[in-house]
């Protein structure tokens, strides 16, 4: 059986990895914590770990020279930031990020993986696994790295962006919206400090021929240290958001007149129409949290915000295909003035609520 010589800081890097895993699988588990946000939350500190394990096997040399999971190696830590950044704002947003918005922050992850496993099978056609580069040789694994922190400055400059959208569009919660925020922006610094001492340990390992065992120990441990505190300080403030929201809920008793406000804005003055409407527009309008605001919508209609909004606007393109003032307006023209940014989100949100495409709606109501 092989045995493994491990050092002090090599244990406590693995210490926090084993615990970031048993805390991942706590949260996609337990009840008490089964919120979208706390799972987005579980998979950033999920594949944090399982990325420094990876580290780990390598630098341990429990993955030797001619294992192929040594040399492909899986790069996990470009899903880390941008897991973040969806935690976030479905922390403070209540509502999911846009599909596209989505798959632009995960796409890096698929193009880096796809990368890897071309250069590994060009490389091995003439190369034995044993001669193919190590992790942190001069090759397209290091730089590839080196590129993720690039990455991962990016997506920590758009979030602090839309952390400041968030608190002007909740100025009449400032108090409130300012803990949430300032919680954030100390683990943002944290991250940041984190990613530039990460970024800093490769240029030197590309630049020099030092051994690089030693030099990548005090990111592990602060990078631990900085999913570790979002872990805990996350699923403690998502909790408290949910209590804070639900003593909002409880003045109101149900909330009737307050959402009777609010229904008159968005249905009966038409507020559905514009493209722009928003949780968070809406909330700051009368002076509520979005995660309040959100409650108040699915209590009283059984259905999301964005549900809630385009089932609205269905409702008026229908209309409009039934009006001969509308007839000559393509399906495209119809679905903008019903208040949706593109076609495919009408098309999408039309056959959602009637089973039919705008297409063959029209259709049918023609031959009838």
């Amino acid at each position: 059986m092989k045995t493994l010589d491990i050092n002090f800081f090599q244990f406590i890097i693995l210490l926090g990895s084993f615990q970031a895993l048993i805390f991942s699988i706590i949260i996609f588990i337990s009840k008490k914590y089964n919120s979208r946000a706390n799972v987005f939350l579980g998979l950033v500190v999920f594949f944090t770990g399982v990325s420094i394990l990876q580290h780990m096997a390598i630098d341990m040399g429990y993955w030797e020279e001619g294992n192929i999971f040594r040399k492909l190696y899986i790069p996990l830590h470009w899903l880390i930031l941008p897991f973040v950044y969806i935690h976030i704002n479905e922390f403070l947003y209540k509502n999911a990020l846009k599909s596209k918005s989505t798959y632009i922050l995960i796409a890096a992850f698929f193009i880096i993986s796809l990368v890897h496993i071309t250069h590994f099978f060009i490389k091995v056609r003439t190369l034995e696994i044993t001669e193919l580069p190590d992790h942190y040789d001069h090759s397209l694994l290091l730089y590839s790295d080196i590129l993720s922190f690039v990455f991962n400055g990016i997506v920590l400059f758009f979030l602090v962006k839309k952390m400041n959208t968030y608190l002007e569009n909740t100025r009449h919660t400032s108090k409130l919206a300012k803990k949430k925020i300032l919680t954030y922006k100390r683990i943002i610094l944290l991250a940041t400090l984190c990613i530039s001492l990460g970024a800093l340990t490769l240029g030197i390992i590309a630049a020099s021929n030092i051994d690089p065992t030693f030099m990548i120990y005090p990111f592990f441990i602060l990078l631990s240290s900085c999913i570790y505190w979002v872990g805990y300080v996350g699923v403690n403030k998502v909790e408290f958001e949910r209590s804070a929201d639900e003593k909002e809920l409880a003045p109101h008793s149900t909330g009737a007149a307050m959402f009777g406000r609010v229904q008159q804005y968005i249905t009966n003055e038409a507020h559905y129409l514009n493209t722009d409407i928003s949780l968070e527009s809406i909330a700051s309008k009368f002076g509520i949290t979005p995660g309040y605001l959100s409650k108040l919508i699915n209590q009283h209609t059984d259905s999301h915000f964005n549900d809630y909004i385009n089932e609205q606007r269905v409702e008026a393109a229908k209309k409009m295909m039934l009006d001969s003032q509308f007839l000559h307006y393509t399906i495209e023209s119809i679905g903008l003035e019903s208040g949706f940014k593109s076609k495919s989100n009408f098309y999408t949100s039309f056959k959602k609520f009637t089973g039919q495409t705008p297409n063959q709606f029209r259709k049918q109501k023609k031959k009838s």
